[in-house]
């Protein structure tokens, strides 16, 4: 039985497996975490140009019904074109609905803001007994200098 107990025979196994783990998921989490910052990059260029089109438009484009400026800025954001029906530049987020416009003035200048919730897939977080999707909030705001 002593001889036994001073074995050292299968430690670095016994160690490797209890480290393995922590490591394993020290990778996954970083690699969804630039995941995530991707998504967050994307999500904020195509909202700030959405903004910036919108900003050179005539304020009834996006004030008085039918809103074809609005609709052409939620199209730019999502699909990365003003026309409805391209490839969607971010997987899961579709619903132009989830992009607001918000007027506002600073100094007395009228200003365009657009703010967007886009939802995320992380299905990694789901084996951990999370929800696997997390909700980014981007925003850009731009003077009005259209028509």
């Amino acid at each position: 039985m002593r001889r036994f107990a001073r074995s050292e025979d299968g430690t670095a196994l016994v160690e490797t497996l209890l480290v393995l783990p922590i490591l394993l998921a020290l990778i996954v989490g970083s690699f969804q975490l630039g995941s995530i910052l991707a998504f967050r990059h994307t999500a904020d260029k195509s909202v700030r140009a959405a903004t910036r089109y919108l900003a050179r438009l005539p304020e009834a484009s996006f004030t008085v019904a039918p809103k074809w400026g609005l609709t052409e800025a939620q199209n730019l954001a999502l699909t990365g074109t003003r026309s409805a029906g391209g490839n969607l530049l971010l997987p899961g987020w579709s619903d132009p609905t989830s992009i607001a416009f918000t007027p506002g003035t600073y100094n007395g200048t009228p200003t365009v803001r657009l703010r967007a919730e886009v939802p995320v897939q992380i299905p990694v977080l789901r084996a951990f007994g999370f929800e696997n999707a997390i909700t980014l909030s981007v925003a850009h705001e731009e003077r009005h200098i259209g028509g």
